[in-house]
């Protein structure tokens, strides 16, 4: 980081931050910024790109994902969602059924 600084005549901490935006060619690897001298040497002459505008040039376009499309169901059920809805309700519903209220004739 510190040869980089040198080299670009910046501070340090002013490297680090111009690299983490993509405004600088550097690399980090771990914890620490790797630097390539052809590449800032590029970047000095003005030959270098920021990332930003590399991906406008390399541009693609992808079409769209409908949102009318069914998802594709997922897991490994045998049931239909109806089923597997009243089989949960099924189970939510309580284990006893109510008490019949007492039925005196008077």
């Amino acid at each position: 980081m510190s040869g980089a600084a040198a080299l670009l005549g910046a501070h340090p901490e002013t490297v680090r931050l111009k690299a983490r935006a993509g405004m600088l060619p550097g690399r980090k690897v771990g914890k620490r910024w790797i630097f390539s001298i052809m590449a800032l040497q590029r970047y000095l002459a003005g030959d270098w790109l920021p990332r930003a505008a590399q991906a406008d040039q390399h541009e693609e376009t992808h079409p769209c994902r409908s949102t009318n499309e069914k998802p594709a169901r997922t897991g490994n059920t045998s049931c239909t969602p109806l089923a597997a809805e009243r089989r949960y309700r099924e189970a939510l519903a309580p284990a006893t059924k109510r008490r019949p209220r007492n039925s005196t004739t008077g």
